[in-house]
Order: C-alpha cells, then sequence, then structure tokens
C-alpha cells in the first residue's frame, strides 16, 4: 500500500509559505543519543535564485507523518549554518536542536563536595534553566567531592553519568538522567515497543563485535571510612582464569578509589554493562518511516535470523529521511546485548 508523506515546518512560529514547501527537495532528522544535538537538515531548490538564503538563528520546528497516521512532533531546531551551491542551485540549512543552548557549552569552574549525583544534576538543570528528570537510584548515588575545572556543563555531567552507567541528554526543556538502553521517554515513561519485520526493511546489516571479550568482570576499590582501609567492589565474574589485564584472572580494574561501598559498586556495574552492551548491532532502512521512533525505543526484530531476533534492540540513533523521489523513510542503528 502507497503512503501519502506529511510534512509541515515553522519559521519562528510561522508556516513556511507553499512556494518554499514546493521547493523542498530533501529532509532528514537525526535524532542522536546522549548529549549530541538533534540535527534538522533541509536542501530546497533555488533553480531560479528566487529563494533569500536565511539567517542563523531562525527557530523551525518540524512534524512529520502519514495521511494515514496523522503527524509527530520532530522538535525545534535553531539555525546554524547555510549553504548556497550549484549547479543546479540548491540551498542547504542545517540546524541544531534547540534544546543545546550555548552556555551548555562554556567552560566554568566549580567544586562539589559530599554530595550526590543528584545534587550535581540539580545545580545544572537550574543553572540551564531546563527541569531536571532523574530516576532516584542514580539521584542517590554518593559521588563524594568533584572538581568542575573549566569543563562544561555538557562535560561535566556526561563524564559522572558515564561512570555509573547513565545516559544524560536534553529533550524538550528536560534535562534527563537515566539507566542506559531503560527504554524511558523525555517525559520519563517507557517508550512504546515497535516492531520491525524483514518486509519493513529496503536494506538491513547485523554485526557483532566483541570489544572487551576477556573481561568477566571488574573490581573498583572504595574506602572504608570505619576501618580506614580499602576494599573492593565486584561485578560480574571475577574467578574466572586466563586472559584479561591480570595473568591470572579476567577482571578489569577500575582506576582510583570510590568514596562509598554503593558509589564503587554503581561503577562496577555500570563498566561491566558496557562490556556486555552493544555487542551486537542492527542497522535498517525501512520502506516508510516511524517518524515516532527516537533514541532509546525498544525494538522487536522478526523475521531475520533466530539469533538477532531473539535479542533486545534498542535505537542507538535514528535518522528520517525524506525525499520528492523516496518518500519518507526511517534509518535504525540499533544495538543489544549478548550474555
Amino acid at each position: 500500500m502507497l503512503r501519502t508523506p506529511i510534512l509541515k515546518l515553522t519559521a519562528d512560529d510561522k508556516p513556511l509559505s507553499d512556494n518554499v514547501m514546493a521547493r523542498l527537495m530533501t529532509l532528514s532528522v537525526t535524532d542522536n543519543k546522549s548529549m549530541d544535538a538533534d540535527e534538522l537538515s533541509i536542501t530546497l531548490d533555488d533553480h531560479d535564485g528566487a529563494l533569500a538564503l536565511p539567517k542563523r538563528g531562525v527557530k523551525l520546528q518540524c512534524w512529520m507523518g502519514f495521511v494515514d497516521a496523522g503527524v509527530h512532533d520532530m522538535g525545534t531546531y535553531v539555525v546554524d549554518s547555510c549553504e548556497w551551491s550549484g549547479s543546479p542551485d540548491t540551498i542547504t540549512i542545517k540546524a541544531k536542536s534547540a534544546d543545546f543552548k550555548s552556555s551548555l557549552k562554556e567552560g566554568r569552574s566549580q567544586s562539589y563536595h559530599n554530595v550526590t549525583l543528584g545534587k550535581i544534576a540539580d545545580a545544572v538543570a537550574k543553572r540551564q534553566q531546563l527541569e531536571l528528570s532523574i530516576k532516584p537510584e542514580l539521584a542517590n548515588i554518593d559521588v563524594g567531592h568533584v572538581d568542575q575545572t573549566d569543563e562544561s556543563d555538557i562535560n561535566l555531567l556526561t563524564r559522572l553519568c558515564h561512570q555509573y552507567g547513565a545516559v544524560v541528554n536534553i529533550k524538550h526543556g528536560k534535562l534527563l538522567i537515566f539507566t542506559a538502553n531503560s527504554n524511558v521517554s523525555a517525559s520519563g515513561h517507557p517508550l512504546n515497543l515497535t516492531l520491525i519485520t524483514r518486509q519493513t526493511g529496503d536494506s538491513y546489516r547485523f554485526s557483532v563485535e566483541d570489544r572487551q571479550g576477556d573481561y568477566t568482570g571488574v573490581s573498583a576499590r572504595y574506602q572504608d571510612t570505619g576501618k580506614a582501609t580499602k576494599k573492593t567492589a565486584t561485578a560480574g565474574n571475577v574467578e574466572k582464569r586466563g586472559g584479561g589485564d591480570d595473568p591470572n584472572t579476567k577482571t578489569k580494574r577500575l582506576k582510583g578509589a570510590y568514596k562509598s561501598k554503593e558509589a564503587a559498586a554503581a561503577a562496577a556495574n555500570a563498566e561491566m554493562k558496557r562490556i556486555e552492551d552493544e555487542q551486537a548491532k542492527f542497522s535498517i532502512n525501512t520502506a516508510y518511516a516511524y517518524p515516532a521512533v527516537t533514541t532509546e525505543s525498544p525494538i522487536i526484530l522478526q523475521g531475520f535470523k533466530a539469533e538477532i531476533d531473539k535479542l533486545k534492540w534498542t535505537v542507538d540513533k535514528a535518522t528520517h529521511d525524506y525525499s520528492k523521489s523516496g518518500g519518507l523513510t526511517t534509518q535504525m542503528d540499533l544495538v543489544a546485548s549478548i550474555k
């Protein structure tokens, strides 16, 4: 069944004219994971030179969908570059998510002492005028003392969240911190499960990579304040022999010492999960777009090989493309754990 795509665009809250929409050649929305800004790219036909070049800073909002299913809000973006090229003459506009303000990337220096991950995240959210959404189990992690030295708020949160197995993102005015591959939306609610069948895709590719396969366990040291000694928290199986970074074990040892047993255990579990995660990858170009699919969306694959279908897949990156010749399609990069 042929499906008719719908595209809607506004510039500074005003709908684009019919003349501009008629010149639309391609449009692409890329939903990136973590702290990489989402991107919007538009190519317009300017064969007669009648179009004015857009100014940087213009706010663009985009909706995509189909006549039979309605449209989906693809986000708000700010124009940061414009290119005119030929022949034939075209104008290419690139914009990035409006949620990523320049102040997020500015270096600053500050020390945080005896704090939790949640308190640091709350300080950043208030500073950047964002609404914080963080899971309690992450908010309560005691990170001890943290120095932010000429470091941006983006880098600070990315560094801390990576250490404790969390993901940080900014969407729709919210600072989101959640466990990696937890399949939650910008509102913190579970994302809808999407079924992708073999018949859905025009092309697909599966691969397995064993980045740190020698490691079967992770250990992290922490300070036992009661006895003034250092102890170890572990994750995975630290007893297996042969290989790894130690000739007698397959245990990966994290550098430094953590303030508490809970912080060390969280870091060890996070690193163990990273070792197990992203070992299987699957990419697919769909015949028709799935505009509601975003990063962290859970995916069921059906009709491929049995060892592929049985895995729990999560969207790592989604690119939604429109062209006059190809219609509206989606390219998804998926990841899954092999345990």
